[in-house]
């Protein structure tokens, strides 16, 4: 549950650093910067792993 609520916090302050220092095109982009892209890339993984996780459970109540 914990783990919830910090992928939340965390994709809220990257979309917030996003719309400060725009995504690529400028040159102090977000994405120009190796601890933001690592930051970007554990975030999606961490989405990814969410949804996941939810489709297996909704998969197992389902069909099990």
């Amino acid at each position: 549950m914990a783990d919830e609520y910090f992928l939340y916090i965390y994709t809220f302050e990257m979309f917030i650093k996003q719309l400060a220092y725009g995504i690529v095109l400028k040159k102090d982009a977000y994405l120009r910067d190796f601890w933001n892209i690592l930051d970007f890339i554990i975030i999606i993984s961490g989405w990814i792993s969410y949804f996941l996780c939810k489709f297996v459970y909704l998969f197992i109540y389902l069909f099990i």
